[in-house]
C-alpha cells in the first residue's frame, strides 16, 4: 500500500546565495559565519548589480548542502582584489576554504561555457579532486570600499 501524504508539505532547503560586499565578504565568506566552502563568483560589474542567473541555478542544485555557501562580487576595479586570487579575466568562479589555514580554488576557464562546467568545478571541490593554492601571507584578498574607488552613491541634496 501506498503511504498516505503528510498533514504539513516538507520542509525546502532554502538558497544560500548573497551579494558580497566589503564588509560582508570577510565575516560571511572567509569568517567565523561561514560555512566551511564558499563559492564565489566574481564579475565585471560594479557591486549592488546582483548575482546573476547562472550562479543562482548552481546555488539551487546544491541548496541541500549545507556545507556551501554561494555569493557573488562586483569586482570592476577591484585590482588587488583580483590578483590576491591571481584572475586576469572576468567573470571566474572561486571557491574559498577560510580559516587558520585559508586557500582557494579557481575554476580553470570561463563561467561563461555551460552550466554542467561550473557544477563539475563545484562536484570536484566536494569530491576532493580541486587543486587548492594556499593564500599569500596576509590570508584571502578583501574588498576596497566603495569610497575607495570613486564608486561612491550618488546623494541628493537637500
Amino acid at each position: 500500500p501506498s503511504f498516505p501524504e503528510p498533514t504539513r508539505p516538507r520542509k525546502q532547503a532554502s538558497v544560500s546565495l548573497e551579494e558580497f560586499t566589503h564588509e560582508s565578504l570577510p565575516i560571511n565568506c572567509y569568517g567565523v559565519k561561514a560555512r566551511p566552502l564558499c563559492v564565489l563568483a566574481i564579475l565585471d560589474q560594479p557591486a549592488g548589480k546582483g548575482c546573476p542567473t547562472n550562479v543562482e541555478a548552481l546555488a539551487r542544485k546544491f541548496k541541500n548542502d549545507k556545507n556551501i555557501g554561494f555569493g557573488c562580487v562586483g569586482a570592476s576595479k577591484q585590482t588587488e582584489f583580483l590578483q590576491g586570487f591571481g584572475i586576469e579575466e572576468m567573470p571566474a568562479l572561486v571557491a574559498v576554504k577560510g580559516g587558520k589555514r585559508a586557500r582557494f580554488a579557481r575554476l580553470e576557464g570561463s563561467m561563461e561555457e555551460p552550466p554542467q562546467a561550473m557544477a563539475a568545478f563545484v562536484d570536484n571541490v566536494l569530491g576532493g579532486q580541486a587543486k587548492f593554492t594556499k593564500a599569500s601571507g596576509d590570508g584571502l584578498p578583501e574588498l576596497e570600499p566603495p569610497y575607495l574607488l570613486g564608486e561612491e552613491e550618488e546623494k541628493d541634496e537637500v
